[in-house]
């Protein structure tokens, strides 16, 4: 006599193989996605970091020709004196980060300032070198940023040009 359709038990391994095979191809579109995830954070993050150092270099040597004295660099804050109108010593410019908020404020010589946020940034600061011969216009940024619970440092140097920074 011939036999039509399956027995139970063939039907209970074929689902079982068919779940096994769905659950690893369900894990690894999941994998993916998490990485595609993190990747797009970490470029995200990356191109923040760009523009800020973009911006803050620009706003850095956009006062070359102005500075009086060398820059001062303590912690969050980044500041240097510039010369009034009528060449005199004028008004101190900050760069300051606030890491409560993640905005970094761009002061201009006019009294206006800048702001710069990013959703990653959890301290941007500033260091001058210890080194003896350093030149006196040259500071160190530091970035510190977090994607996907882990934290990560990006350094640039920033220089002023000016002889006037001695």
């Amino acid at each position: 006599m011939k036999r039509h359709g399956f027995t139970l038990a063939e039907l209970v391994i074929v689902i079982a193989l068919s779940s096994v095979v769905l659950l690893a191809i369900t894990a690894m579109m999941l994998s993916i996605s998490g990485y595609s995830r993190a990747r797009s954070a970490e470029l995200e993050a990356k191109s923040e970091i760009s523009m800020l150092e973009a911006r803050l270099g620009a706003w850095f040597t956009g006062f070359d020709s102005v500075v009086t004295e060398a820059p001062i660099a303590d912690e969050n804050t980044l500041s240097f004196r510039v010369a009034g109108s009528d060449g005199e010593s004028g008004k101190t410019v900050s760069a300051v980060f606030n890491p409560k908020t993640g905005v970094l404020t761009l002061g201009k010589a006019d009294g206006e300032s800048e702001t710069l946020s990013s959703a990653h940034l959890s301290d941007v600061s500033f260091s001058k070198s210890t080194e003896a011969d350093a030149d006196p216009g040259l500071v160190r940024c530091t970035v510190t940023y977090r994607v996907d619970e882990k934290t990560r440092t990006y350094t640039f140097l920033l220089l002023k040009r000016s002889e006037n920074a001695q």
